[in-house]
């Protein structure tokens, strides 16, 4: 039984001619170092897309597919070497794409550190341009209050200032220092009203200690006169000399609240008659009565005056109101208009209740009585006259 036949596969029978020829020595391949090797393999890794490593792949992968088939199918058998070429382009490709996937990992990792420490010092920059912001807006809002100051106008202040302070070559083509001049001008307006102000105060002060010392002295005199007065009435007493609104409380009183017409004509009636005692001689008393004689007496209802210029007062008040009142109701004014014409129609004639008395003693029991009244609606004085006795006739 002979042994086992070996076959070159994919190879044509030896010639024997060949045999006969000289050997020649194989040409020796160039080493290359494991470093240059993984060196090269990492270039070509890399400069491999993943799109050509999967053709490659697929084209071998397709290559031994078809081998295989054929031979399962014994119709040939494969050629060892083929396939084992295969196989290795397609480890190759499989380690290449394992590398080009590690580098692309490293490579995403590394881009996205530089993204990570980018985005932070993003958020940082974002953080201090927000805070620069706030103080730039805080710097804008500051308000150092000088806003508000009402400056004087520019032509009064170059007019009035002096060139020391205005700086006229300077400020008028730099408001900042327009600005800082016109404040400077201003403070020493001020410190010069704030000097005058302390100057007028102490000469106030100065006239208010002498009023208050002036009015010590009129209480001081207050006394003494009410002591000269009590002094003296025993001689005006004794000579006649007197007035009738010192002689009694009443007519003091009454005195008070005579309306201003009827009070000058009360003072000239009192004068006219001190100046004519020598001709009328009045006497207050029944033991020197005289046939001629002249009285001024004043005469009303003290608690009706009262009321009267308490009514008069509260009609000024509202009167007052009624016109600084702009935007009072027009119809509530006419009734109250209308409601006053009503009242001084009834009141247009009616007389003060104080009012004078004079009674005038002439020669031959003559005797004529005056009352004098006022009219404070028309605001006129009337007289009403009695004559008693007979008038003499002449002729």
């Amino acid at each position: 039984m002979s042994g086992p036949t070996l076959k070159r596969l994919g190879g044509a029978p030896p010639d024997k001619s060949a045999a006969r020829k000289p050997k020649l020595e194989p040409a020796q391949p160039a080493v290359i170092e494991p470093a240059d090797f993984y060196k090269m393999e990492d270039e070509i890794a890399r400069s491999t897309t993943h799109a050509e490593l999967e053709k490659t792949f697929l084209r071998e992968s397709s290559a031994l597919r078809a081998v295989l088939q054929k031979f399962i199918e014994g119709s040939k058998e494969p050629c060892s070497s083929e396939v084992l070429l295969n196989i290795a382009r397609m480890r190759r490709c499989s380690r290449l794409a394992h590398y080009a996937t590690a580098q692309l990992r490293a490579e995403t990792t590394s881009r996205l550190e530089q993204v990570e420490a980018k985005y932070l010092h993003l958020q940082n920059s974002s953080s201090e341009i927000q805070h620069l912001q706030k103080e730039i807006n805080r710097c804008l809002q500051f308000s150092a209050g000088d806003e508000d100051i009402d400056l004087i106008p520019l032509d009064e202040f170059y007019a009035s200032a002096p060139e020391g302070v205005s700086r006229p070559e300077m400020t008028k083509n730099n408001e900042h220092e327009q600005r800082l001049a016109r404040l400077t001008w201003e403070i020493a307006q001020r410190k010069a009203l704030v000097d005058t102000l302390t100057e007028q105060e102490g000469r106030r002060n100065v006239l208010i200690s002498s009023i208050n010392g002036k009015e010590q002295r009129l209480k001081s005199l207050r006394s003494k006169i009410s002591l000269l007065m009590t002094a003296a009435k025993p001689v005006q007493e004794a000579l006649g000399v007197g007035n009738a609104s010192a002689s009694s409380a009443e007519q003091r009183s009454l005195f008070s609240l005579l309306p201003h017409d009827l009070s000058v004509l009360y003072v000239q009636a009192e004068a006219y008659r001190d100046i004519m005692e020598g001709a009328y001689v009045y006497c207050q008393t029944p033991e020197r009565h005289s046939d001629t004689s002249m009285q001024v007496v004043i005469r009303g209802d003290a608690n009706e005056a009262l009321r009267l210029r308490r009514r008069q007062k509260e009609e000024a008040e509202e009167k007052e109101g009624s016109d600084d009142d702009d935007g009072s109701d027009n119809e509530g004014r006419h009734s109250v208009v209308s409601d006053r014409l009503e009242l001084n129609k009834k009141t247009v004639t009616q007389p003060h209740p104080i009012y004078l008395k004079i009674d005038i003693g002439c020669q031959d029991d003559v005797k004529v009585a005056l009352k004098l009244y006022y009219l404070p609606e028309l605001r006129v004085t009337c007289m009403k006259y009695k004559v008693t006795g007979k008038l003499p006739t002449h002729g």
